[in-house]
C-alpha cells in the first residue's frame, strides 16, 4: 500500500516545516481497509485518502502546515497505534485527527467526533469539526464523544502525544448518508480543514 501518488506540488510535506497537524487516515495496515460503504466497493481507506488530500490541500492555502499519515507499519492494530505514536511524538505535531466513516445498521446517521475523555484540547478540536460539519453537511447532530481505556478508537487517542479526534462524519452503511457522501470528499475535505483552522486560530489567540 502506498499514498505518494497522492501527494503533488505543495501537498508534498517540507522537511524544513514541523508540522501543526498530522492527518491520519484510519485503516492505514496493509491487512487492514476498514469497513466498506453500502455498495461494497468503496473502503474507508480508500475514500478518507482523498479526503486527506483535500484536507491538506485547504489547510496548505491557510498557512497552516500539516502532513498525510497513510502508512501504520506494524504486526497488529496495537503495535501499529503504537508506531504511530512514536512516529507523530518525532514529527512534533501540535494535533492529529484519524479519518473514518461509521458503519451499522441501514437506518443508523450522522456525524460524530471522538476524543480522549481527559483531553480539553481534544474536546475542543472535536467541537470545532463536529460544528462545521453538521452546518455544512445538515447531517444528525450525534455530538462529541469522551472515550476511556476499554472504548473504540481509545488506542489511537490514547497513544497520540497530542490532542487528537477520531472524526466519523457518516455512515457508509446509510444509502442516504452514502449517496451524499459519496462524491463529496473534497467538500468533507475542505469543511474538516475550515473547522481545524477555527480550533487553530482560537489557540493560537491564546498564547
Amino acid at each position: 500500500m502506498s499514498c505518494s501518488a497522492w501527494f503533488s506540488g505543495s501537498a508534498i510535506p517540507q522537511d524544513d516545516v514541523e508540522p501543526i497537524l498530522a492527518i491520519c487516515v484510519g485503516h492505514s495496515r496493509a491487512v487492514d481497509m476498514g469497513a466498506s460503504s453500502v455498495d461494497n466497493e468503496t473502503t474507508e481507506w480508500d475514500y478518507n485518502l482523498r479526503v486527506a488530500k483535500a484536507m491538506k490541500e485547504r489547510l496548505d492555502k491557510l498557512g497552516v502546515p500539516s502532513m498525510i499519515v497513510c502508512e501504520y507499519p506494524g504486526q497488529n492494530y496495537f503495535d501499529a497505534m503504537e508506531r504511530l505514536g512514536k512516529f507523530l511524538k518525532d514529527k512534533k505535531v501540535k494535533a492529529a485527527i484519524e479519518l473514518h466513516f461509521n458503519s451499522a445498521g441501514t437506518s443508523a446517521h450522522g456525524s460524530e467526533m471522538l476524543y480522549w475523555h481527559r483531553s480539553s484540547k481534544g474536546k475542543e478540536i472535536a467541537e470545532c469539526l463536529q460544528e462545521v460539519v453538521v452546518n455544512e453537511f445538515k447531517t444528525r447532530d450525534r455530538g462529541i464523544k469522551p472515550r476511556t481505556k476499554r472504548e473504540r478508537g481509545s488506542k489511537f487517542l490514547r497513544v497520540t502525544p497530542c490532542p487528537s479526534v477520531i472524526a466519523e462524519p457518516f455512515f457508509g452503511s446509510n444509502m442516504d448518508e452514502w449517496n451524499q457522501f459519496k462524491l463529496n470528499h473534497d467538500s468533507l475535505g475542505v469543511t474538516l480543514a475550515n473547522g481545524f483552522n477555527n480550533y487553530y486560530n482560537h489557540e493560537t489567540s491564546r498564547s
